[in-house]
């Protein structure tokens, strides 16, 4: 970058930081509404992200002594960020790391002049298979659509584990490999009371799962009656 290119660079890394915190209030103000303020609160750590000093003073102390675009430093300081956090002892630490990225990833798509992702595009019912799912996207499912999920990555602790619970949607995180193993139309099992997902299951286990679902909508029905 040019030395009359640098304002122009903190203009647009300002328009992002302050497009993603009204993003991540929006997000809190639809989860409070839809399943409570504690559940919201988790977005509080977003929030601290987004508003951390020492984090932003180093993304334009970089840009400005380096002469780079934001994107490429911002990603190099979040990851220095989340590989600190990723390797301390204290697991609600350790999560904090996806915290970080899920933030990162959204000020990405801000500065690219993006505000949505693949999961506003999703036109029908159907379980979506990820390497990972921030706790943010989470949030903005639509559950008439999303009637499931599985990740690759993270844990029963994860913010995105929590958000899925919390909406009532079945969910099996830390899986490893599970995008590589199933394609695109394929069908899937997802039992989230278990943990597992059943790829490309049989009739038998269709028709299992099946009276299982008819069972639990019928104790739902019942539940709501009381």
């Amino acid at each position: 970058l040019g030395e009359e290119e640098i304002p122009r660079e903190m203009e647009r890394f300002e328009a992002a930081l302050q497009a993603t915190r009204e993003q991540i209030h929006d997000i809190q103000l639809k989860v409070a509404s839809a399943i409570g303020h504690d559940t919201a609160s988790l977005f509080d750590a977003h929030l601290m992200v987004v508003d951390d000093r020492s984090f932003i003073e180093e993304v334009i102390r970089r840009v400005r002594g380096q002469r780079i675009n934001v994107e490429a430093v911002l990603r190099a300081v979040s990851d220095r960020y989340a590989n600190v956090l990723a390797n301390v002892g204290d697991d609600y630490l350790r999560e904090r790391a996806a915290d970080v990225h899920d933030v990162t990833r959204r000020i990405l798509r801000n500065l690219a002049g993006r505000n949505s992702s693949f999961l506003d595009q999703i036109e029908e019912p159907c379980v979506v298979i990820a390497h990972d799912l921030t706790p943010s996207d989470t949030a903005s499912l639509t559950r008439s659509m999303v009637i499931a999920f599985a990740t690759d990555r993270g844990s029963p602790t994860s913010h995105t584990a929590i958000m899925a619970r919390a909406l009532g949607i079945p969910a099996v995180v830390g899986l490893h490999d599970i995008s590589v193993r199933i394609s695109s139309g394929e069908p899937v099992l997802i039992d989230g009371h278990k943990g597992i997902a059943i790829l490309r299951p049989d009739e038998t286990t269709r028709e299992r799962y099946g009276r299982i679902r008819e069972k639990r909508e019928t104790i739902e029905i019942s539940l709501a009656s009381l």
